[in-house]
């Protein structure tokens, strides 16, 4: 069954994308995919300043 019958257009456009570069563009995309699933690592003063701006606090 192809990704396109099953209704997965944007992985099939990018799976074309990939078959049809350059052989780094693979690589890149692997490797950007890899970095934005890693948890960043936040200061506390970054850390209380985005609950703060969320309004996650009680008052």
């Amino acid at each position: 069954m192809s990704l396109r019958a099953s209704g997965q257009t944007e992985a099939a456009k990018l799976l074309k994308e990939l078959t049809t570069s350059t052989p780094t563009r693979g690589s890149r995309y692997r490797k950007v995919f890899k970095e934005s699933k890693a948890p960043k690592k936040l200061s506390g003063e970054d850390a209380l300043a985005i609950i703060v701006d969320a309004k996650l606090s009680h008052q």
